[in-house]
């Protein structure tokens, strides 16, 4: 199942449009899986965000408006109030839910993460040597690859290619605590062909935690270049604005 399913299945039971059966079978997912969980719970929290935020801010905006009739004409007032209201309520909500969605970090992580290609020993479709981490995480065995990866990192403490395909796997995994250390272990060496792409996936993992500022500084370095990392930060950068 990829990221998108996901994500929708996640979105369709927090806001009750599943079928009972379904919604059994996915609570179900959610006492075994802890990852489920966790995503899940975030979600939740970005949605209740959200409605308490709309809810506050029209409030307050009724309160204003309310305040200002009052000091209107009597006959003016009657005349007019229930064209202001209206036009305020879908004033509110177009500003809220346009800001909303321009700054919501989790839809700009999903539209711009997809899991890196393996570049580094690229395999033929005889070669099923399942002990060979690169094949695991091109077959998508993700516990099993990573424990291939941190076998070669033990080995070769400055292997880039290793800690980086680690790095993967626990974005994959949903672990961005993991995820942005060994992150910031390949950036950290000299400068090798996983260096842009480490700061491209630094920025997204800062993105899904809410660190924008964080995510911002790795973008304004991808856009001083001249590929498809610098012309997707440009775009983000204007979102995050």
């Amino acid at each position: 199942m990829t990221n998108k399913e996901q994500n929708d299945r996640i979105e369709q039971y927090l806001l009750k449009n599943m079928k009972d059966n379904e919604r059994e079978a996915f609570e179900d997912e959610l006492n075994s899986d802890p990852d489920l969980k966790k995503i899940t719970e975030k979600k939740q929290l970005i949605i209740r965000g959200i409605k308490a935020g709309f809810n506050a801010e029209l409030k307050l905006k009724l309160k204003k408006e309310d305040q200002r009739l009052k000091r209107m004409v009597k006959t003016r007032r009657i005349k007019y109030i229930s064209g202001i209201a209206a036009v305020l309520v879908i004033g509110v909500f177009s500003t809220f839910f346009l800001n909303s969605v321009k700054q919501d970090p989790i839809k700009i992580y999903e539209k711009y993460y997809h899991a890196y290609p393996n570049i580094s020993i690229p395999l033929s479709r005889s070669d099923k040597n399942t002990d060979n981490p690169y094949y695991l995480y091109e077959t998508g065995n993700f516990q099993a690859a990573l424990t291939g990866f941190k076998a070669l990192i033990d080995d070769k403490p400055g292997d880039e290619a290793a800690l980086f395909y680690t790095a993967i796997i626990y974005m994959e995994l949903a672990d961005f605590e993991n995820a942005i250390e060994y992150l910031k272990r390949v950036t950290s060496e000299n400068p090798n062909k996983f260096t842009r792409p480490a700061n491209w996936y630094l920025s997204l993992a800062y993105i899904h935690t809410d660190n924008l500022e964080t995510a911002a500084k790795y973008l304004d370095k991808l856009a001083r270049g001249n590929d498809v990392y610098s012309k997707n930060s440009k775009k983000i950068l204007k979102k995050l604005n």
